[in-house]
């Protein structure tokens, strides 16, 4: 009698648990790293630097934006860092600079950019 007891309080604390709306959960604010590799793009990458800086993520925050320089020979660097970008030097090779700004990304999600696109 006791164990039907037992088995009946906890079947009707399951049926009200069951019957709680979900808990809302907490909003997920990302934060974003744009990073973009360069070669030469001092024509470019001011534009692109200021695009992606201008869209605001969802935490309400401008994007971390990250160019990845392979050994311009011309102003890239300096037009990137006039535009506000943090400016890093990495092997030559899209993907030896893009994974360089990767690992120097601190945002949650990664957007990599060419330096003559725009967002």
């Amino acid at each position: 009698a006791a164990r039907d007891a037992r088995a009946a309080t906890r079947a009707s604390t399951a049926d009200a648990t069951a019957r709680r709306p979900p808990k809302p959960l907490a909003p997920y604010r990302p934060t974003i790293t744009v990073v973009v590799p360069t070669l030469n793009e001092a024509g470019n990458v001011r534009r692109a630097v200021e695009s992606a800086r201008a869209c605001v993520s969802t935490s309400g925050r401008a994007p971390e934006v990250i160019v990845v320089d392979g050994g311009s020979e011309d102003d890239t660097v300096a037009e990137a860092r006039a535009a506000g970008a943090a400016v890093l030097s990495a092997p030559r090779g899209r993907a030896s600079q893009c994974n360089a700004g990767a690992r120097a990304a601190k945002g949650d999600i990664l957007l990599f950019l060419h330096a003559d696109s725009t967002l």
